[in-house]
């Protein structure tokens, strides 16, 4: 049976809040192609605001590399990184974009926001092609609040999940065009949910002073352990973002968020390997 070791290697915290900053996408008449989704709701705000951000891989088959795609209000903005030209836009009608989402091939991206509803598309046409709102009316259902996080399963194209002010974590299953599995308790308010490689680990980051940072088994949604986060005051640091190290930074998990004393913590994992064995020990006092 696999054990888990987890210690703590930095922690970067400061008392003085600098001014926030937002960014905005200039308008520019070089937009070739826009697309409009329907559905969503109305009255969104921050129309100006870029929610989110994320690349895409560079592909032999495409002519155009270095593809920026932008959360701005109700639009997925197409950016040429290099040009800075707009390639295309994908609007969704009364909808406030949260997050985005590249899959790891490149073929597809999806999309998650103040409408509950998580939308899949088509990369190469830019075209919607999920509509991702129910469950099985028995045992799933789709989100009933705002949708801040979504994450592809490194190992399965077909899987993707979301995270959502509604307390949950959905699985989605393309094939099937609906929520599989859920896991029931992260209170989601940024990019905060992510999957390990290989090991089936869900890591989620909630917006809540009490066990914010945990790590689930995603195949029988059994919350695994809690992360040991410590604040310096009641809610000096509430988590916006957590995600797995890739690369250099790989075996680690890397969290931060806001509050009177805004920090990022970065932790080691031992003993994590590339196995879909589990259900998964860790040490006592962990």
């Amino acid at each position: 049976m696999d054990t888990i070791r987890i210690s703590e290697l930095a922690s970067s915290s400061t008392s003085t809040s600098s001014p926030s900053s937002v960014s905005t996408l200039a308008s520019r008449q070089s937009i070739v192609r826009r697309q409009t989704v329907p559905g969503g709701l109305m009255g969104s705000a921050g129309e100006g605001v870029v929610t989110s951000v994320c690349f895409r891989p560079d592909l032999r088959a495409s002519r155009m590399q270095n593809l920026l795609l932008a959360a701005q209000g109700d639009a997925i903005v197409h950016l040429h990184v290099g040009t800075r030209r707009v390639v295309h836009v994908n609007n969704e009608e009364g909808n406030r974009i949260n997050t985005l989402a590249m899959r790891q091939d490149g073929a597809i991206f999806a999309s998650g926001g103040s409408d509950c509803v998580v939308r899949a598309y088509d990369e190469a046409t830019c075209s919607l092609c999920r509509t991702l709102d129910h469950g099985d009316g028995v045992t799933t259902t789709g989100h009933t609040n705002h949708v801040f996080s979504l994450a592809w399963h490194p190992d399965d194209p077909q899987v993707l999940l979301s995270g959502s002010w509604d307390n949950r974590v959905l699985v989605w299953d393309l094939r099937v065009h609906r929520s599989v599995r859920s896991i029931s308790g992260p209170h989601i308010c940024g990019d905060a949910v992510d999957i390990h490689p290989g090991t089936n680990l869900v890591l989620t980051g909630s917006w809540r002073s009490n066990n914010p940072l945990q790590l689930w088994d995603l195949g029988s949604s059994r919350l695994l352990t809690n992360l040991p986060w410590w604040q310096p005051e009641p809610d000096g640091c509430l988590i916006y973002a957590a995600r797995f190290g890739t690369g250099l930074a790989a075996g680690t998990v890397i969290a931060g968020g806001s509050g009177t004393k805004p920090m990022v913590r970065v932790y080691k994992l031992v003993g994590v390997r590339h196995s879909r064995r589990g259900p998964y020990k860790f040490p006592k006092g962990v």
